[in-house]
């Protein structure tokens, strides 16, 4: 399974195949496609498969912690 954490507004990670990757999001409009960038700016592809988006809100976001099994 794919996961996507975003605080809202501010980007997150998109976590896949044992990694991590800094991500921004944008929409151009309220019912628009979300879009994700990587550092970079360049638009990455999610990969097949199921895919949890969770949302941290920002006052929560430094407790947010990644483990590796």
């Amino acid at each position: 399974m794919n996961y996507l954490l975003q605080q809202t507004n501010y980007g997150g990670f998109y976590l896949t195949k044992g990694k991590a990757i800094q991500v921004s999001w944008s929409k151009t409009s309220e019912t628009g496609i979300t879009r994700y960038y990587d550092k970079s700016g360049k638009e990455i592809t999610i990969n097949t498969g199921k895919t949890y988006i969770g949302i941290v809100p920002s006052d929560t976001w430094s407790e947010v912690k990644f483990n590796q099994n």
